[in-house]
């Protein structure tokens, strides 16, 4: 996002170069210090474990392993579930951010971002929030790009609680590779738009190639799964919870699979939620594959 007037008239300001870019010095040190202004989990603390997976029925067996990230899971704290899924993630290769700090990085490489109603310029217009390196603090403003808020430590306080807040679909990958410093694999979101632009002669087509495209990649997850690798995946948050609501993106980390010991049948898949459901929380097949497509059938895993 681009600096207020202030910021942007300054001539020291000038973005974080990337990886690859002249003048990269490697991955934004986190400032401990800094990172205690966030509210939740302080810097070197540990997140409550999750409670131990039950055993499965008899007649099933698990495919995976749903306690992986037992020590690594917590409570997502704000609109912050890519971070609590990445947090799970980096401690495959003995990583331990805590969330506070993981959000400063997002934040400092443009990760987090964010928009709300505010009527400027017109009535029913948004507006964003985002960060300013030159104070730290954060500052909303409108479409035309003209600071409408002063730039506080509590604007991104607000920014991090606020529902329409997050790491961008497209960007999780990216994110969990930067922190890291190590590859990712990853398949992108399908979008039946995307399809649709790429020359598919008609609408039926197009859903038929976005079912094929979303059974490949429902396969790759599955013997990921076999193979015991965790996967960050992006859902519908409502439909995973199996409540009313909106479409809302939603970033959870699978472990493992259930199936049946005589067919081979997947019944359900055992997820890590950090909104709210829980460690190794078991949600059948169905109400999970309708939310994972829900959410375009995003996948990010480790080599």
């Amino acid at each position: 996002p681009p600096p207020p007037p202030a910021a942007r008239a300054a001539s020291t300001w000038r973005p974080a170069p990337k990886q690859g870019e002249p003048g990269y010095s490697g991955p934004v040190k986190v400032d401990l210090d800094r990172a205690n202004r966030w509210p939740g989990s302080q810097p070197g603390t540990v997140h409550a474990q999750g409670l131990p997976a039950p055993a499965p029925p008899r007649g099933t067996e698990v495919i995976g392993d749903p306690d992986r990230y037992r020590a690594a899971y917590g409570r997502q704290d704000g609109n912050t579930c890519g971070l609590a899924s990445i947090r799970q993630m980096l401690s495959d290769v003995d990583i331990r951010y805590s969330e506070d700090q993981l959000f400063e990085f997002a934040l400092q490489r443009g990760y987090f971002a964010d928009k709300y109603k505010c009527d400027l310029p017109s009535p029913g217009d948004w507006c964003t929030r985002a960060y300013d390196p030159i104070t730290g603090g954060c500052y909303g403003v409108d479409k035309k790009e003209d600071a409408v808020t002063p730039t506080t430590v509590e604007v991104c306080r607000e920014m991090r609680a606020s529902p329409r807040s997050g790491i961008p679909l497209p960007l999780i990958g990216e994110l969990l590779r930067a922190v890291s410093e190590k590859q990712v694999h990853e398949l992108r979101a399908i979008d039946f738009k995307e399809l649709w632009k790429k020359g598919a002669p008609d609408r039926t087509r197009a859903a038929i190639e976005l079912q094929r495209k979303q059974e490949e990649h429902l396969a790759t997850l599955q013997d990921l799964l076999g193979r015991k690798k965790g996967v960050l995946v992006t859902t519908d948050g409502p439909v995973l919870w199996n409540e009313p609501g909106s479409r809302g993106y939603h970033f959870v980390v699978v472990t493992a699979l259930r199936r049946d010991s005589n067919t081979g049948d997947v019944l359900g898949y055992y997820v890590n939620d950090s909104g709210g459901r829980g460690h190794a929380w078991f949600v059948p097949r169905e109400r999970f594959e309708r939310a994972w497509r829900g959410g375009n059938g995003q996948m990010v895993w480790w080599p």
